[in-house]
């Protein structure tokens, strides 16, 4: 079960955690070395605890320890990676995801989350649901690049080369028939025409 949005007193919807937090990874370049998106956008995860606690914890939230930032991460849903591989010990959210802030919005605060035990088999490969769906190109920073770096640097590894033209049809002899060939045959009529006699 879930609980609905913390309402101000002047009936404003507060910000919330996850908004809050998706405000923080993207907006602000100057955290990069103490929380960052990892590079698909998926996911992101915490660099340096001790200064998320003294300077972001200190500037945007209430408490100013680890410890209560987690139970937060936890209380909305966070999952966390433990299998090995470059998304280990990172968070991820289905509905968390870079240059989409519109659906942190849309996250539920759990009401009793209880402890979710690790499970390695059932963690998604975030990397390759990028690739088959991408996420919009933005300018934030992600672990000392821009994302717009990122995924151009990503579309040009994972692109698909392109095939060359096919050749000009060579011009049939006499000797060919004049019919085309039947569509289930896979020999084309240039490479009949350049096949030598038998």
């Amino acid at each position: 079960s879930y609980v609905q949005f913390d309402i101000g007193p002047l009936g404003r919807k507060r910000q919330a955690f996850p908004e809050k937090l998706h405000a923080i990874l993207s907006n602000h370049p100057e955290y990069q070395h103490i929380i960052c998106w990892q590079s698909h956008g998926r996911g992101w995860r915490v660099v340096n605890k001790d200064l998320l606690e003294s300077v972001v914890c200190k500037e945007h939230f209430k408490h100013t320890n680890f410890a209560s930032f987690n139970r937060q991460v936890n209380g909305w849903g966070f999952k966390r990676f433990f299998g090995q591989g470059p998304d280990h010990l990172s968070y991820y959210h289905e509905l968390f995801l870079r240059g989409r802030p519109e659906l942190a919005s849309v996250m539920r605060r759990l009401v009793h989350p209880g402890k979710r035990l690790p499970n390695k088999a059932t963690e998604p490969n975030l990397y390759e649901i990028s690739l088959h769906y991408p996420l919009p190109e933005v300018n934030t920073v992600v672990a000392g690049a821009s994302a717009a770096v990122v995924a151009r640097r990503e579309e040009r590894t994972f692109q698909p080369v392109n095939e060359q033209p096919p050749p000009p049809p060579v011009a049939a002899s006499a000797s060919l028939p004049a019919e085309p060939l039947p569509p289930n045959e896979h020999n084309s009529l240039s490479i009949r025409a350049l096949a030598p006699p038998i």
